[in-house]
C-alpha cells in the first residue's frame, strides 16, 4: 500500500462517527487494562526523558567550557605611538588586522583612548593617581590576537615580523615554550570535549531506543490482553488500521504524560539546585549552558515529536507482525 492510500484510509476512518465512537471506547478499555504495569512503564519513560535532558545539558555546558578554554590562546602586541606618523601607523594596523583575520584569527584592537577608558572603569583609583601626579595617558594602543593552534601562531609570527617597525614588544622565544604548554592543555580539553560528544550521542540514542522498547512492551501487553477481541474484530472484517489505532494513540498518550512528568522533575530539580548554581558559578542554569528558556521549550517539543513519530512508526510495524500471528 502506498502512502497516498494509507493517508486516504486514515482520513476516511477518522471522519467516520461510528469508528470514532468505537475507537474511544476501545481506547478506554486498553488504558484500564494492566494499569499498574502501564504506570510503571510511564514513570520509567519519564525518568529516561529526564536523564536524556540532563545528558544534553551537560554536553552544552561542556561545549561552553571548551569554547572558553580554546579562546585562551592569545597574544598581545603594543602599537607604537608617533604623532607625526599616526595615519601611517593606523593604516598598517588595519592591514595587519585584515591579514590576521583572513588567516582565521580573531583580532581585537584598542586605541590608547580605548585602553585608558577601560582602565578608568576597572581601576578608577589608578587613573586618579595619574591625574594627581600629572601623568597623562601612559597606555599604548594594544592589539589582542586569538588563535587556536601552533600553526596559526607561526603564521602570526610571520605577519607580525612584517609589521615589526610599528610594534613595541616582540614575540620572544621563551613564550613559545609557554605557548606549547598552554596549547597542550587546550588540546586536551578539546579532545575531552570530542570524546564526550561521541559518548553523549551514543547515550542519547541508547536512551531513545530504551524508550521505544518500553513502548513496544506496552503494546505487546495490551495487545495480548485483548487477543480474543482482536480475533473477533478480524472476523468481522475490521481493517488493520482500525485495530491498530487505539494502541498507537495509547502509546502516544503514555509518551506525552511521561514527557510532562519529566518536565515536572526537571522543574523541581531546578528549584533545588538553583541557589547552589548561582553561588558556585555566579549565574543560573540556562546562562551556564548557554541557552534561553525558548530553546529549552523547543527542545522538549522536538523530543516529544521525534520520539513520538519514531515510536508510532516502529509500533505500527510491530503491530502488523502481531496481527499476522493471530
Amino acid at each position: 500500500m502506498n502512502y497516498t492510500r494509507i493517508i486516504t484510509s486514515i482520513k476516511s476512518e477518522l471522519l467516520n462517527p461510528r469508528h470514532n465512537s468505537w475507537l474511544l471506547s476501545h481506547l478506554r478499555a486498553i488504558s484500564v487494562n494492566h494499569l499498574f504495569q502501564t504506570l510503571w512503564f510511564m514513570m520509567m519513560i519519564a525518568a529516561l526523558v529526564f536523564l536524556l535532558n540532563i545528558i544534553s545539558w551537560l554536553k552544552l555546558w561542556l561545549n561552553q567550557a571548551v569554547d572558553n578554554v580554546q579562546s585562551k590562546l592569545w597574544v598581545y602586541l603594543y602599537i607604537k605611538s608617533i604623532p607625526s606618523q599616526e595615519d601611517r601607523i593606523t593604516k598598517q594596523v588595519f592591514e595587519m588586522t585584515k591579514e590576521l583575520e583572513d588567516r582565521g584569527m580573531r583580532v581585537e584592537y584598542y586605541s590608547r583612548e580605548d585602553a585608558f577608558n577601560s582602565l578608568s572603569r576597572k581601576l578608577p583609583d589608578v587613573v586618579e593617581s595619574f591625574d594627581k601626579y600629572g601623568i597623562g595617558n601612559p597606555l599604548p594602543a594594544t592589539m589582542y590576537i586569538m588563535f587556536q593552534n601552533s600553526q596559526e601562531y607561526e603564521v602570526l609570527k610571520e605577519i607580525a615580523q612584517k609589521y615589526q617597525p610599528i610594534i613595541v614588544n616582540t614575540l620572544w622565544d621563551n613564550r613559545d615554550e609557554i605557548l606549547v604548554k598552554q596549547e597542550q592543555r587546550v588540546v586536551n580539553v578539546i579532545n575531552l570535549g570530542n570524546a564526550t560528544t561521541i559518548i553523549s550521542l551514543w547515550l542519547v540514542l541508547f536512551i531513545i531506543a530504551i524508550i521505544v522498547v518500553f513502548l513496544l512492551f506496552i503494546i505487546r501487553i495490551k495487545f495480548y490482553g485483548f487477543k480474543d477481541v482482536i480475533q473477533v474484530q478480524k472476523l468481522l472484517g475490521a481493517s488493520y488500521w482500525q485495530i491498530k489505532w487505539p494502541y498507537l494513540i495509547h502509546i502516544a498518550i503514555i509518551l506525552s504524560i511521561g514527557m510532562l512528568v519529566a518536565v515536572v522533575m526537571m522543574w523541581i530539580s531546578w528549584l533545588i539546585t538553583h541557589n547552589s548554581l548561582v553561588t558556585l558559578f555566579n549565574m543560573w542554569l540556562l546562562d551556564l549552558i548557554g541557552v534561553w528558556i525558548d530553546d529549552v521549550l523547543l527542545g522538549l517539543i522536538l523530543q516529544l515529536v521525534g520520539i513520538g513519530v519514531l515510536s508510532i512508526v516502529v509500533g505500527n510495524v510491530f503491530l502488523d507482525r502481531l496481527l499476522k500471528k493471530i
